[in-house]
């Protein structure tokens, strides 16, 4: 048995680094932060986007975990993940499948009342996706507890 909860928004967004000559609508001057609802599409930013970029969220601890339950943190998203943080300690990513756009985690260790989420995500403004739909900024992010 399986729950889902989806960690929409909001979320803090920086931009880290642009790489020379790449172009984004949105000002990001220093300490500028952008708040969004994810998923988001690429063009937020530029859909030819090169860069890095951070993406943090708080959440709480979900309520009523049994001691066989598990709580796996899920990203969906075509673009290169060079960092993922839980409380500031590093979650260990797998990825569901060799092309798969899909990553988990075990984080149930990690988890205290109050809790921090932070991805860091390369862009080279190629798309690594052949979805027909615009390309996300960064894709859906749930959490799944199983038991």
């Amino acid at each position: 048995m399986s729950h889902t909860i989806r960690l929409r928004g909001p979320w803090e967004i920086r931009i880290l680094e642009t790489a020379d000559g790449a172009e984004s609508p949105v000002d990001f001057a220093e300490g500028h932060v952008l708040r969004l609802n994810l998923p988001a599409p690429l063009r937020i930013v530029g859909a030819s986007f090169r860069g890095r970029a951070r993406f943090d969220r708080s959440f709480g601890t979900p309520s009523g975990l049994g001691p066989s339950e598990r709580v796996w943190l899920v990203i969906d998203t075509p673009h290169q993940i060079r960092d993922a943080s839980i409380n500031g300690e590093p979650a260990e990513l797998e990825r569901l499948g060799a092309e798969s756009n899909r990553w988990r985690a075990d984080i149930t260790g990690r988890l205290g009342r109050r809790n921090t989420l932070s991805l860091t995500l390369a862009y080279d403004g190629q798309p690594r996706s052949e979805q027909a739909e615009p390309l996300a900024l960064l894709g859906e992010v749930t959490l799944e507890i199983r038991g």
